[in-house]
């Protein structure tokens, strides 16, 4: 048996990169069962840093006046972060390339610009001294007003074996559950008016809007979709099988594989997640 799989990039993935996956998406889409949204950001970094072998993280939720509610593993200084990110924001622009690009590293949000950024002050005198080297990303919108949802990893040194295509591989490769539990998390961790517990505008608060099975569970069979379907319609094994025309066992057996390959516990963990309306 292959206790391996390899990533559409060609990307080699051994068993435990595939364990650490569905782990790190088990969190992501867990937000609702935490007591709070910053132990929920606190878990998603430390199973996160943990997938991609990073020294350090940050994961931020950015309002649309450019203010940022962060959570931090081992980075220094981060008071400094907003301030810093924001001097580039008229010439580069870098949050909106980093919505344009979804998954990225810092070479890629800087281009043609990238050895000038590290000659500048904000490299030399901040990028160095937190040790921030080699940063990737995972950036999503949330609502419509400009807010954000940020997750970014470095390294600690300059030398070493970098993210590369393999960490990107990774990094796309949980990012529809990121995006799910963004919203799941917010919509769950709100105040008794429904407005959400991170500095940002009305919009962030909203119910989250569909998510595609195509997007968030590449992974099932068609027949597995069909399946997630009724489980989000609250449908049981018995009354899965008789829809479907198969044997409760085979019903139980879909519903088992479902979950394992999403990174899931219970059947009822896929229930926020999806619309009821199909």
């Amino acid at each position: 048996m292959r206790t391996d799989a390899t990533l559409a990039r060609g990307i080699h993935m051994s068993a435990s990169d595939i364990v650490k996956v569905r782990s790190a998406m088990h969190v992501l889409l867990s937000g609702p069962t935490f007591d709070s949204l910053d132990a929920w950001r606190s878990a998603v970094l430390r199973e996160t840093v943990t997938l991609l072998g990073a020294d350090s993280a940050m994961f931020m939720l950015r309002s649309a006046d450019g203010q940022g509610s962060m959570v931090v593993q081992d980075i220094p200084r981060i008071d400094e972060y907003i301030p810093r990110t924001n001097e580039f924001e008229p010439r580069i622009r870098l949050w909106d390339r980093q919505l344009t690009h979804v998954v990225w590293s810092r070479a890629m949000l800087w281009g043609r610009l990238l050895p000038d950024m590290k000659t500048s002050t904000y490299y030399n005198e901040f990028i160095r001294a937190v040790r921030g080297f080699d940063t990737v990303g995972l950036t999503v919108p949330i609502g419509e007003s400009g807010e954000l949802a940020n997750l970014n990893w470095a390294h600690a040194t300059e030398r070493g074996i970098p993210f590369g295509d393999r960490g990107l591989a990774l990094i796309a490769l949980i990012e529809p559950a990121f995006r799910a539990g963004v919203a799941m998390a917010l919509t769950s961790h709100s105040d008794g008016d429904g407005r959400t517990v991170f500095p940002t505008t009305a919009s962030a608060a909203r119910a989250p809007g569909r998510i595609e099975l195509e997007q968030l569970l590449p992974t099932l069979t068609e027949r597995e979709r069909t399946v997630v379907e009724l489980l989000a319609r609250r449908r049981t094994n018995h009354e899965i099988a008789e829809t479907l025309g198969i044997a409760p066992g085979t019903a139980k057996r879909h519903v088992e594989n479902i979950l394992r390959k999403i990174g899931l516990r219970s059947r009822r963990d896929i229930e926020p997640i999806l619309d009821r309306d199909f």
